[in-house]
């Protein structure tokens, strides 16, 4: 913290009267959740410690966990009652974005309210956050990020949705379902099956491992002694 003098010039003062204030107004900070509670909201642990300088040392201190932080989902129609929802868990981190005024009415009401304290409003207070999932640090970041696709996926991409332009992939370890504008094709256990496309000018096509298998597929000579065909052609 600077302190001023009687030499201070007025202009340094004031520079420093807007530090001090400023200081206490929080925006949006990393945060991380130290609880979940059923009403959907967290409490989170603010990642940022606070510092303060007095006399030229520096003090380092954790700021008090934010309780009761709403949760923002982002994408929710409320009118249709759609959603995405996140199974969010203690250790998760985000960003906690501090409202300008008091939400404590608009929390619990919803709809306009007025604001909770109107003799003295709370003014960018981290009591005011909003807790927004998926702000996260580089040990905990996602690797093999698609480039042409939006996923829904698990940490490694293993279990993973894939939307593309022209393509829905969905795969769960070797099997996968990949439906595109004219095809669909199943993968599992070694073998695929593809239904559609053109295969030796015959479409639409059903094929099994590139063997067709639709109306006009045609079996080999009958196996001797055993009653049955030999395998498609």
């Amino acid at each position: 913290m600077t302190l001023t003098t009687a030499t201070t010039a007025p202009e340094e003062r004031e520079r420093i009267a807007f530090d001090r204030q400023s200081a206490h107004l929080r925006t949006a900070t990393p945060g991380i959740v130290v609880a979940v509670h059923a009403n959907g909201t967290v409490d989170v642990q603010p990642a940022i410690m606070q510092v303060t300088t007095l006399d030229g040392k520096r003090s380092d201190e954790a700021l008090s966990v934010v309780s009761g932080v709403p949760t923002i989902f982002a994408y929710y129609a409320q009118t249709l009652g759609l959603s995405i929802t996140l199974p969010i868990q203690a250790g998760d981190e985000g960003l906690l974005i501090v409202a300008d005024r008091s939400i404590d009415n608009w929390q619990v009401a919803g709809g306009v309210q007025a604001a909770a304290e109107p003799v003295s409003p709370r003014h960018h207070n981290l009591t005011d956050g909003l807790f927004l999932p998926g702000a996260i640090s580089e040990p905990k970041a996602i690797s093999s990020v698609s480039a042409d696709a939006i996923q829904i996926r698990n940490a490694d991409g293993t279990t993973c949705v894939s939307v593309r332009e022209r393509e829905v992939v969905l795969q769960v370890g070797s099997a996968m379902l990949s439906v595109a504008e004219d095809t669909i094709t199943l993968s599992a256990g070694g073998s695929t099956l593809t239904l559609g496309g053109a295969i030796e000018l015959q479409s639409p096509a059903l094929t099994h491992n590139g063997k067709h298998i639709g109306d006009t597929h045609a079996h080999g000579n009958v196996t001797p002694g055993q009653g049955q065909t030999g395998a498609p052609v």
